[in-house]
């Protein structure tokens, strides 16, 4: 068992230790409590028993006057039937009998009990209960009078009687005692040596509850000698008088004797319970946290070891704290797992010059400073190896361009002195022909200036031309209105030749030959209006087409205007080239004298240049060496 498990084992045992001793204990003292209200209780009922069995002694009298009652004898009054009588009922342990008149005379006395009370005062009444004696003391009595004998008679059976108590306590089994006047006067209580305790005092507490304040009082105590519960009970007289008191106890060496053996008991079951309780606890720890622990131990000590790859337990953990811990472990060590993989992925691209990978997880809490130290590294390196690639581009190139432009130069220098003579052959050619083109150029100004002179004429040709058309167009706009005021004409006529056909309609036969008049006229405005229509058409048509005639000869004016002034630009042109040719011709034995100059200087410039496409070789080579090593690097 882990080291916790045997912690919390001991904890368990000491905590079950220390519960069952307070169970116990407590255990043992309500079972004292219980032990003793439950005597005290059996001492109580006990007492009522005993009193209630004085009680049915003086019910014993009363049935023992039935008889003596049914049997006739108080009617005949005689002595030895009383005797015998009497003698019958002393199997009831009837102590005495009397009988007397109504004026208190005896009749006859069992001279068995010294019974002094006045039982006049019970004349016409009929009582059983406890009456007290001056001379015998408390009695149980059945006092009856009889009206037809004119006689009281008494039966009873005096509470000073060893046996009555005797009888009780073997039929209750708890010692019984009466007292009369705070003395004892029966008991089953005896002492060490045997000797009934008669004669005895009652205690003070006693008193004070039965004499004072006519109360039952119960409790523990030692009677002769021996631990008791006792109950004591007031007893009253038929007058309801305080009489005598009632004792009974209980021995509590029974009781203690019980209670030992509950203790015993309780203890016993207390520690079969513990040692049940603490192999259960053993075994719960073992199955609910040691074994959990082990398997989180167990987790725990290979991720010490850096074990990440190492795969989860498979021990089933419960919903608790242990099974969360663990869980909550695991997924740790499975993101610890997945962010260590995704960084050791990342590295081995950046060992291998590859920058371009980025992470794959979700990184949190902590591990969210990780993501973006990668992220800073990757955009700081991509700039520089940025810039390192770009720097290497433009070596290369430039390093290309130079050496690639100074070959060409020194092959160009070298054509170019080839060429230099070639050109100062042809520049003596060209300035040949330049004076040629200058007397060319003098006659073609001559030419143009005339061409000039003509198209001026025709331009203001054309303007004549252009006012001829457009009075033709206004004679056509005139032809045209007149074309509308004769078709209004025949829209006139025709609804006058209507008018006429109604009104011949209306007029019946003698308007016929109106109506024909009226309908040859409608005809002739139809065929007016219809040749109108199409006088208009033609006319409409002369319009449109003197219009566009109009609208091109304009564009016609427009075109020569622009040919006038390219005219004039070409004579211009043709003075300038004029002006030109002179001077090209003094500027063409220039260039001569400067072609001389420049070639010396392209000799000297093709040496150079040859020097200098060598070095822009070598340029170029590093320059491809350290593009290579930047391509190791991949960026976004």
């Amino acid at each position: 068992m882990s080291r916790l498990g045997r912690k919390l084992l001991l904890v368990v045992g000491a905590a079950l230790i220390i519960t069952v001793a307070i169970i116990s204990a407590i255990s043992i003292r309500m079972s004292s409590n219980f032990s003793n209200k439950l005597l005290m209780h059996e001492a109580t009922a006990l007492a009522n028993v005993a009193q209630k069995m004085v009680n049915d002694e003086a019910e014993n009298c009363w049935e023992d006057y039935e008889m003596l009652s049914a049997s006739g004898a108080l009617n005949k009054k005689v002595s030895l039937l009383f005797e015998d009588m009497f003698e019958a009922m002393r199997d009831d342990d009837l102590d005495f009998m009397i009988i007397v008149d109504t004026r208190g005379k005896e009749i006859w006395n069992s001279n068995t009990v010294q019974f002094t009370t006045d039982l006049t005062k019970y004349n016409g009444r009929e009582v059983t209960g406890l009456v007290d004696d001056p001379t015998a003391g408390p009695c149980c009595v059945h006092i009856a009078s009889n009206s037809s004998t004119s006689t009281i008679t008494v039966i009873g059976r005096s509470l000073a009687d060893n046996d009555l108590v005797a009888n009780i306590k073997e039929s209750t089994g708890s010692e019984i005692a009466i007292f009369y006047n705070a003395k004892t006067i029966a008991t089953t209580l005896r002492d060490a040596s045997g000797t009934l305790q008669l004669g005895g005092a009652m205690n003070a507490k006693a008193q004070d509850a039965i004499y004072n304040q006519n109360k039952a009082l119960s409790g523990r105590t030692k009677a002769a000698g021996v631990s008791m519960f006792y109950q004591y009970n007031p007893g009253f007289s038929v007058d309801g008088e305080l009489v005598c008191a009632f004792f009974s106890g209980l021995h509590a060496e029974d009781s203690d004797s019980e209670f030992a053996q509950i203790i015993t008991l309780v203890v016993i079951m207390a520690l079969v319970c513990s040692v049940l309780a603490f192999v259960a606890g053993a075994f719960i720890i073992r199955k609910m946290i040691d074994l959990p622990i082990r398997h989180a131990e167990s987790l725990a000590d290979a991720m010490s070891r850096g074990n990440l790859s190492d795969p989860d337990e498979d021990f089933r953990f419960n919903n608790d704290e242990i099974g969360e811990f663990v869980k909550n472990l695991q997924k740790a060590k499975k993101d610890i797992s997945s962010y260590i993989g995704d960084i050791s992925r990342i590295l081995a691209a950046m060992g291998e010059g590859d920058f371009t990978h980025k992470p794959a997880v979700e990184y949190i809490g902590d591990f969210e400073q990780i993501e973006r130290s990668f992220g800073d590294i990757e955009i700081r390196l991509a700039k520089i190896v940025g810039s390192m690639d770009a720097s290497a581009d433009g070596v290369r190139s430039g390093a290309g361009q130079i050496a690639n432009g100074s070959q060409l130069l020194a092959e160009g220098t070298t054509r170019q002195a080839t060429a230099i003579e070639q050109i100062n052959a042809t520049v003596t050619n060209i300035n040949q022909q330049v004076g040629t083109t200058a007397r060319h150029a003098d006659e073609a100004n001559a030419i143009s200036i005339g061409c000039l002179q003509k198209v001026e004429e025709q331009n203001e040709q054309m303007k004549t031309m252009l006012v001829a058309m457009d009075e033709i167009r206004d004679k056509s706009a005139r032809i045209s209105e007149i074309i509308k005021t004769i078709e209004d004409i025949a829209f006139q006529t025709n609804i006058l030749a209507l008018n006429a056909s109604v009104e011949a309609a209306r007029a019946g036969a003698a308007g016929k030959g109106f109506a024909v008049v009226a309908d040859e006229v409608r005809n002739l405005a139809g065929k007016s209006s219809e040749a109108a229509n199409n006088t208009n058409v033609l006319i409409s048509d002369t319009v449109k087409a003197v219009n566009e005639g109009v609208e091109l000869a304009r564009r016609t004016a427009e075109i020569m205007g622009e040919v006038i002034e390219q005219t004039k630009r070409t004579n211009a042109i043709i003075g300038e080239i004029n002006t030109a040719a002179a001077a090209q011709a003094d500027a063409v034995t220039q260039v001569s004298a400067g072609i001389s100059d420049i070639s010396g200087v392209i000799s000297q410039n093709s040496a150079t240049a040859e020097e200098t496409a060598a070095s822009c070789q070598e340029l170029a080579s590093q320059s491809n060496l350290l593009k290579t090593q930047v391509d190791m690097f991949k960026v976004n």
